[in-house]
């Protein structure tokens, strides 16, 4: 008999254990927490494993660029025109300061063709180019508008400039064609008014001169995108490429 009672007191225990966990939110939402972080192991594995991917990518794609050359961004041509400002000291003594007017182009014209190579290294790929672009188009040069006394201008410092992020991808000297005459640009920007880094070159001018022609070919190697920033007054850019 006694058999009997403890079996089935612990039949008892059981049944109500039973009805207890079906019956329980507490249980409920304690299985569903604890399968829904099963769940997001993998999930957490694979976002990591994408993470690690995308950095390592990155990193290869940079190494590639570092020898080749960088995303470009070209900013320009653009005039630069020092000038002097005058003002007095403490000691009522006349001093001047050289500022510069920056003339950006009237009209401004790209035209070229991109050619793309991809790279590969182990799984991942970095896209890389060579663009060569003709370059075209004119300046007005109103000094006047701007409130500036003619006889401060340094006309025969004058600069012709053009912004390009990566020099290092500057494959060929750069010939300016300017008003008929050519020149040659060297690196480096009298100022960062406009662009960080580029190339310029002496472009004397003179009073008389109020509208300028220019043209150019650029030929620069870059990897991934390529930007051009519309400073003409109108500008254009039509460049082919099987990208």
């Amino acid at each position: 008999v006694n058999e009997e009672d403890t079996l089935s007191g612990a039949l008892g225990l059981l049944d109500r254990t039973d009805d207890f966990i079906r019956n329980s939110a507490t249980v409920k939402i304690l299985s569903v927490g604890i399968l829904i972080a099963f769940l997001l192991i993998p999930s957490s594995m694979i976002s990591s494993l994408m993470r690690e991917r995308k950095l390592r990518r990155d990193s290869v794609v940079q190494e590639i660029s570092q020898k080749w050359g960088n995303r470009q961004t070209i900013i320009g041509p653009f005039l630069t025109i020092p000038f002097k400002t005058f003002h007095t000291d403490e000691k009522d003594k006349l001093k001047f300061d050289i500022r510069y007017l920056h003339i950006l182009p009237e009209n401004l014209r790209f035209s070229g063709q991109i050619d793309p190579e991809i790279r590969y290294r182990s799984i991942y790929e970095a896209v890389l180019y060579n663009v060569q672009i003709n370059v075209d188009g004119n300046f007005s040069i109103p000094i006047l508008s701007h409130n500036i006394d003619l006889e401060n201008v340094l006309w025969e410092k004058a600069l012709f400039s053009m912004g390009i992020t990566d020099m290092k991808g500057i494959q060929d000297n750069i010939i300016i064609k300017f008003n008929e005459r050519n020149y040659e640009v060297s690196p480096g920007l009298e100022t960062t008014d406009i662009a960080l880094s580029g190339v310029q070159c002496s472009i004397p001018l003179s009073p008389n001169d109020d509208s300028s022609t220019f043209s150019l070919r650029l030929n620069l190697n870059g990897s991934e995108q390529i930007h051009f920033i519309p400073v003409g007054e109108t500008t254009s850019v039509d460049l082919k490429s099987t990208w």
